[in-house]
């Protein structure tokens, strides 16, 4: 659907190793082939960067309602090695935590919503470890999905991850 030759960090290919990290890729394929299927929006090309080759952006196909949970839009934290973390590649949805001391990557298609200095959507957990998107504004069919990628780290903050990881995200929108 997305049509990606690579994952767009470009890492190499990698392999499951743990029972642990084969739970995870299966929850994965499982998150990611819902969002597929779901008709409320779409994984488009996003032109808006400088290196365009694996670059994604979420679009409503539909009206959507505020208030609304969008819940095959979400995203799962999973504890990544520091020798796995390539600086300027993979690192835009890695977060420390403060509770454990283990950096956690930030895993779904919820890696695919780019930041907004005014979102239409903010990050909600339903659960443990996952994520979802929720209305903050209504969206109109046509309209980019966007959160602004200090709620993640905001709601995170308060019980694991690094308050410095919060004030370098939030420096990027004028005003806040």
């Amino acid at each position: 659907f997305i049509r990606f030759e690579t994952h767009k960090t470009r890492t190499e290919k990698f392999e499951l190793k743990t029972i642990r990290e084969k739970r995870i890729f299966t929850k994965q394929m499982e998150i990611y082939k819902n969002s597929i299927a779901n008709l409320s929006y779409k994984y488009t090309k996003n032109n808006s960067f400088k290196d365009n080759q694996n670059d994604v952006k979420i679009v409503a196909t539909r009206n959507i309602e505020i208030g609304q949970f969008i819940n095959t839009l979400c995203g799962q934290t999973a504890i990544i090695k520091p020798e796995d973390i390539k600086e300027g590649v993979n690192d835009f949805s890695i977060m420390h935590s403060s509770k454990n001391g283990k950096d956690l990557l930030f895993l779904g298609p919820a890696a695919y919503i780019n930041h907004a200095c005014s979102p239409n959507t903010k990050w909600e957990s339903k659960g443990k470890s996952i994520w979802y998107a929720k209305t903050v504004k209504a969206i109109n069919a046509g309209e980019e999905i966007t959160p602004t990628t200090a709620r993640i780290f905001l709601v995170l903050t308060m019980s694991t991850v690094n308050v410095s990881a919060v004030t370098k995200k939030k420096k990027s929108c004028k005003g806040n």
